[in-house]
């Protein structure tokens, strides 16, 4: 009786929800009746052929997500703002305003997001909730039902998660055009120290690029990668340190302002991740899971002296 329905399905309005064809097509009720076989409406997700509004608060998955991909932001401020500061001039007060500013630009984007999505004008976030990896791509499930003419229905299904992304994006590009191109005329900011705003031009698009095609696969991977991207790159960190004993190791880092923050930014990755893929697998999470964070810092220091090249040699 299902395959009758979805085949010979009711076309346009009826008082009656008759059944739509496909995953996210739905019928809008107004007014005692129920319109015609369509997509929902931005903020709307079809639920038994129904549209309905998505009211439902966030889960902590879903905001470490959102949370990540803020962190990711600013770490890549930071990563170019360091990189194109020559290393006499890093302890200038007027770097510190690029940092400063780097963190107020992603601040502000992300407010001004929260603010246009529902609840309008709320900080508090509703969704739709994601249930599937096809709710990023629901432009591949248009159906055609009785092999007529095809029934578009793509929707944001995954509303806010892909969207409010894009748009946290386009207000951060907006947000250096505001505030950090003022300040590096106003403290007047050496020139190639300014270089990281070229950078953010760079990889802001090009960050917008790669999520709208792997949005999907990023939102239910994301956890999995930032820890192996946190250890592969912790350790890459520690391995150019000039100094490979671990007292003299800890003393170089520590004594660094620039290296503290570059270990304590690889230990928020690996805290968001672990944070994650508890919440993923449905581990209740305890603060002890973080104590996870210093185990790669840890393990290389234990097994330094096994890993040293001096201590091979051939026969």
């Amino acid at each position: 009786m299902s395959n009758i329905e979805y085949y010979f399905y009711e076309k346009g309005r009826t008082t009656i929800p008759k059944p739509c064809p496909g995953l996210y097509c739905g019928r809008i009720y107004s007014n005692g009746v129920y319109s015609g076989c369509g997509a929902c409406p931005w903020g709307y997700r079809a639920n038994l052929s129904i549209c309905v509004p998505c009211d439902t608060e966030l889960p902590a998955y879903d905001s470490f997500y959102l949370l990540t991909v803020v962190l990711m932001t600013v770490l890549l401020h930071f990563y170019f703002i360091d990189k194109s500061v020559k290393l006499a001039y890093r302890k200038k007060p007027q770097v510190m305003i690029l940092y400063l500013s780097a963190i107020a630009e992603s601040s502000l984007s992300v407010l001004i997001s929260m603010f246009l999505y529902n609840p309008f004008g709320s900080l508090k976030l509703t969704g739709c909730g994601v249930k599937q990896l096809s709710d990023f791509y629901t432009v591949f499930k248009n159906p055609r039902p009785n092999y007529e003419e095809k029934l578009y229905c793509t929707q944001e299904a995954a509303y806010p998660i892909y969207s409010i992304v894009l748009v946290y994006i386009c207000l951060s590009i907006l947000a250096i055009l505001i505030i950090r191109i003022p300040l590096v005329g106003i403290f007047r900011i050496r020139r190639d120290s300014a270089n990281s705003i070229y950078a953010a031009f760079y990889f802001f698009p090009i960050m917008a690029a790669f999520y709208a095609v792997l949005a999907g696969y990023l939102y239910y991977s994301y956890p999995v990668l930032m820890l192996i991207g946190a250890v592969v790159s912790t350790a890459w960190f520690l391995a150019s340190r000039p100094y490979q004993e671990p007292k003299e190791m800890l003393v170089h880092i520590i004594t660094s302002p620039r290296l503290l923050i570059i270990l304590i930014g690889h230990w928020l990755i690996t805290s968001f991740g672990i944070l994650s893929v508890s919440e993923l697998n449905g581990v209740p999470f305890t603060w002890e899971m973080l104590t996870l964070v210093f185990v790669p810092l840890i393990f290389y220091l234990v097994t330094l002296k096994l890993t040293d090249p001096s201590k091979f040699h051939s026969d």
